[in-house]
């Protein structure tokens, strides 16, 4: 058996654009659909008759638009800048 030594670790679609743009809905997406089904923050008061209105989903999409905004900020912007500062 024959291992090589050639290491092919060509990382760099991590830094794309489009990478790290579906990252953050994929993150964004996340959070909401799991606090959209687990129900956190005693939203539901453990109660297994709840109905889901629309105004609790506007609520609970209130978080999708918070998450999203710093995502993008945290990703397109602070990180950039860190890069340039540590550089």
């Amino acid at each position: 058996m024959i291992i090589s030594n050639k290491k092919n670790n060509d990382l760099s679609f991590y830094n794309t654009f489009k990478f790290k743009i579906s990252l953050i809905l994929s993150t964004t997406i996340f959070f909401y659909v799991f606090i959209f089904f687990f129900l956190t923050f005693g939203v539901s008061n453990y109660n297994p008759n709840h109905q889901y209105t629309f105004d609790f989903l506007l609520e609970i999409f209130y978080f999708f638009i918070i998450i999203l905004v710093f995502s993008l900020f945290n990703k397109l912007v602070i990180r950039p800048l860190i890069k340039i500062i540590i550089n």
